[in-house]
């Protein structure tokens, strides 16, 4: 990344190091080009910006040596510095360049004060100052070329100061200013609002006297500099303070919440997201983070809640709900947090939304996908009385309310396929957690050739869950990575335990799993077992082949497994033609299980046997068809050849009828594209439900493990 810097000294910092561009003319050539980014600058006003009003005669030809050598300052930062028709322009867009990022956050600090969101316009004002270097152009601000952009920024700078120091008035934050204030109107005595704000603040102070003083004072410089009086605004302040109005008083004291859980451990992974959700909160008054258990959802709140404090002059507070069973105990809940009681003959749902009236709050609903109707009742009753309230709740499923933005919570970043080496594997945000957690019981340990992949192994089974991560390397003192790692092929079988700090539901990977799938209903459970015998994507085609039942059994498999996507155990894929749908690998491995248990293997892996004669006919037929490992066809076949014999085999082994379990592997040998009519091989699914060997075509492209 590149930056152009203009506010102060004229710079180029490239991978945060400031670039060497050549003496001052090449700079001053920069900072010419710069004021007009972008744009096609004309040759004649570069010239006058290097030699004034007497050019040499050959002004043009060393204008084009200036440039070329510039041209090649930049281009370690892969900088564009064109010539076009009559001119140059330089390849530098509005975020690139210092000036042009504070004229935008300076423009949404003055918006978001005139709408009455003072943290907000603080936060943007506040932003857009602290690139101020010095002086705008600072080498050249006395330049002609320079002067009227310099005059321009500078009074655009006064004007943000202003508006920042109006947001701290509205914030309460008078006491806190008068020192500031006081050295502002020493260096602008002839800027009336800021002796206004000086004024007040020191009013509000309970600085009467010295208020009346500063008034004098500035009335005394107007008429020694310019003969003139203080303008109307300041009159009328100055006769407010002498009747001591009302509308001076401070801002009705807010009683800043500040109810979220202090962090234990480092934040790891996710602080790119924190942004978005901080956005997501200015523009909608309700967001939903969604996830699969153990996500990080609530740490995610908690930080996004943290981060979003300077728009929240009230706070923010949070509401565990993981613990709340009984119907009707949501408004008791959040009620208890925010320290009301209820009253004689009034109920409590009034008295706290009396509570929190207009105070612009945050409130983090916690946990409440055991509640998702209840819940969303109560947010949306809340958001009605209170128009300065917003609502982040985490759960594993939506409200499913008018207005309410979702953002899911996926696992945490894994190392890219392929990856090796220290380097490689140690920049995905997963492997960081595991680093970060393992060092802190562990200060020797380090990212290695001999360790990395065995922490990379443990991300991906654990799908960069990073509850599942935490309770894996609980235990690595006594076991390390590589024991670990080697465990993970049952992840409900780690030797390990659960943290005591942590709920009774987080404690191990399986009460996780346990908590959402004690949450679905007979068909959604059904559906969620069958679905482990796909061992990758799937479609809704092959799920209604393959898990549905008899017509009028229970409500259709489209809408179930909508349920299931909406509860965050099943994950889509929109980018291709058709939804691919999968599930994370610790979410099969339970489902697996529970299939198992149930005895609902044997029709499940028969249907799967016909979809895969199904899928066999249609490459038979189809002579074009994309048969290789990564074609459409071949993809599926793979996924359903694994599904067949995963659930043989775990028929097999569930059988107490000493009946011969079913192979638990295919294979066919990897080719090119060519032709289906000769791309086909057969493999026997074995006696599965007492049925015959089926063979089933199977394209020799795909491999199964």
């Amino acid at each position: 990344m590149v930056e152009f810097r203009v506010l102060g000294p004229v710079e180029v910092v490239h991978a945060g190091r400031p670039l060497a561009l050549g003496g001052p003319r090449h700079r001053r050539l920069l900072a010419a080009l710069l004021l007009r980014a972008g744009d096609v600058v004309p040759a004649g006003t570069l010239v006058h910006a290097l030699w004034g009003d007497a050019p040499p005669r050959s002004a043009r030809a060393m204008l084009h040596v200036r440039t070329s050598e510039l041209r090649a300052a930049l281009r370690i930062a892969e900088v564009r510095l064109s010539s076009r028709a009559g001119g140059y322009v330089l390849g530098a867009g509005p975020e690139d360049v210092d000036a042009w990022r504070f004229e935008r956050l300076a423009a949404a600090g003055a918006a978001a004060l005139a709408a009455g969101e003072p943290g907000r316009a603080r936060d943007d004002l506040g932003a857009g100052l602290a690139l101020w270097r010095g002086p705008a152009l600072a080498e050249f601000a006395d330049e002609p070329f320079a002067r009227p952009d310099v005059a321009r920024l500078g009074e655009l700078r006064l004007r943000a100061l202003e508006n920042r120091v109006a947001a701290d008035l509205d914030l309460g934050r008078h006491a806190e200013l008068v020192a500031e204030l006081g050295a502002l109107v020493a260096e602008n005595p002839l800027r009336e609002r800021f002796w206004g704000q000086l004024v007040l603040a020191l009013y509000r102070t309970g600085r009467q006297g010295e208020a009346l003083r500063a008034y004098e004072s500035v009335r005394l410089v107007m008429a020694d500099q310019l003969g003139l009086d203080p303008g109307g605004e300041l009159r009328a302040l100055h006769a407010a303070v002498l009747r001591q109005a009302s509308w001076l008083d401070p801002p009705r004291a807010v009683r800043r919440l500040h109810v979220l859980p202090a962090a234990v451990t480092s934040f790891v992974g996710r602080r790119r997201e924190l942004p978005g959700i901080r956005a997501l909160l200015r523009e909608h008054r309700l967001v939903t983070l969604t996830g699969a258990g153990g996500a990080g959802k609530s740490r995610l709140a908690v930080e996004a809640a943290g981060v979003s404090a300077p728009d929240f002059p009230a706070g923010a507070a949070l509401v565990d709900l993981a613990a709340v069973t009984r119907p009707g105990c949501a408004v008791p809940a959040v009620a208890a947090v925010l320290d009301v009681r209820e009253r004689l003959r009034r109920p409590l749902f009034d008295a706290l939304a009396e509570r929190i009236g207009g105070e612009r709050l945050l409130l983090v609903l916690d946990n409440c996908e055991h509640l998702v109707d209840e819940v969303g009742e109560v947010a949306l009753r809340l958001l009605r009385r209170c128009p300065e309230l917003r609502v982040l709740v985490t759960s594993r499923e939506r409200l499913g309310l008018i207005g309410e933005a979702v953002r899911p919570v996926p696992g945490l970043g894994l190392p890219a396929v392929g990856a090796a080496g220290v380097d490689a594997i140690g920049r995905a945000d997963a492997v960081r957690l595991v680093v970060d957690r393992v060092s802190a019981v562990d200060p020797d340990f380090r990212l290695t050739e001999v360790t990395a992949g065995a922490v990379a192994e443990i991300c991906r089974r654990l799908d960069g869950l990073p509850l599942a991560i935490e309770l894996a390397v609980a235990g690595v003192r006594t076991w390390g990575v590589r024991r670990i790692a080697a465990s993970l092929d049952d992840p409900f079988r780690l030797p390990v335990s659960g943290s005591c700090g942590t709920s009774g539901r987080h404690r191990t990977l399986r009460a996780v799993v346990d908590w959402s799938y004690d949450l679905l209903d007979d068909a959604q459970r059904r559906l969620f077992d069958r679905l482990a015998v796909f061992a990758g994507g799937f479609t809704a085609q092959a799920v209604e082949a393959v898990c549905g039942g008899a017509p009028g059994d229970g409500p259709p498999v489209a809408e179930v497994l909508a349920g299931l996507v909406d509860k965050s155990l099943v994950a889509v894929d929109h980018t291709g033609v058709e939804p691919r749908y999968r599930m994370l690998g610790t979410l099969r491995a339970y489902a697996s299980e529970r299939l198992a248990e149930s005895g609902g293997v044997s029709g499940t892996a028969g249907g799967a046997a016909d979809v895969m004669t199904a899928t066999s006919s249609a490459v038979i037929t189809d002579g074009t068809a994309d048969v290789t490992a990564d074609g459409a066809h071949g993809r599926q076949a793979a996924h359903l050849v694994a599904a067949v014999a995963s659930a043989g085999a775990r028929r097999g082994s569930a059988r107490s009828d000493g009946a011969e379990p079913v192979p638990g592997r295919g294979r066919a040998r990897r080719s090119g594209r060519q032709p289906a009519s000769s791309a086909t091989a057969t493999s026997v699914t074995g006696a599965i439900d007492g049925k015959s060997p089926t063979l089933v075509a199977v394209p020799v492209s795909t491999s199964i493990e």
